[in-house]
């Protein structure tokens, strides 16, 4: 079998319904992704995520007081900041 076939049993073929289930089950065939799961899981239940929301509304709430304060960025500053900001996340994850 080539590296980019898949096969699929006949049973599962024929019970799936829609390529959702499809995916679903491909998906959980695949040890990679299922690891990768497994991991995040292990972070949330150690408490090392944080919502995007939560993480946003942190960020707005530190921009709006900057922004009464007199502290307004021009947008090169912005751009400097974000790249920074990329910069330091990238390298958190080992990209």
């Amino acid at each position: 079998m080539k590296p980019e076939t898949v096969e699929i049993p006949t049973p599962v073929l024929s019970s799936v319904e829609t390529l959702d289930e499809l995916q679903d089950w491909l998906t959980a065939q695949n040890p990679k992704i299922i690891a990768e799961l497994r991991a995040a899981r292990r972070e949330d239940r150690a408490g090392k995520f944080k919502t995007l929301r939560v993480e946003a509304s942190r960020k707005i709430d530190e921009g709006w007081e900057e922004a009464k304060a007199g502290q307004l960025r021009t947008p090169e500053k912005v751009r400097q900041s974000l790249a920074v900001r990329k910069e330091v996340w990238k390298q958190a994850h080992n990209s």
